[in-house]
């Protein structure tokens, strides 16, 4: 029965997450870039359900090799073309998709809604930013 219940718990995780990187995708995909929501809600189940598996293993090990991983896949949106570079944000939510992930299948639910919402703000308001 226990064993259900761990599992239930990381379902939650997973779904919690999906929702998360659902509402950063959609606001990437508005502005037509390379990842919307379906790659980011990918990255960060991933990652929500590695994280959450792995608490019985060496956790920094693990988390080291995915944050590796996961700047690799990023780095393959970074194009650079007539001297303009492009794609960083797009890697950058890669990245913070997997990191989110990450916190959440380690409990941290509430920094990880936060870090959604300051993201979605951060990606929202774009001409603002600039403004400073």
């Amino acid at each position: 029965m226990a064993m259900i219940l761990n599992e239930i718990e990381i379902i939650f995780k997973i779904m919690l997450c999906a929702a998360l990187m659902f509402i950063i995708g959609k606001e990437r995909q508005k502005k037509k870039r390379f990842v919307g929501p379906r790659t980011l809600m990918l990255i960060g189940c991933a990652t929500t359900l590695l994280s959450a598996i792995s608490s019985s293993l060496d956790i920094s090990f693990i988390l080291g090799g995915t944050v590796t991983g996961v700047g690799f896949l990023g780095g393959g949106v970074i194009t650079k073309e007539n001297g303009k570079v492009s794609g960083l944000t797009t890697a950058s939510m890669i990245w913070l998709a997997a990191i989110i992930g990450i916190s959440i299948g380690l409990e941290l639910y509430l920094t990880s809604i936060f870090v959604t919402v300051f993201s979605f703000f951060v990606l929202r308001n774009k001409n603002m930013l600039r403004a400073l």
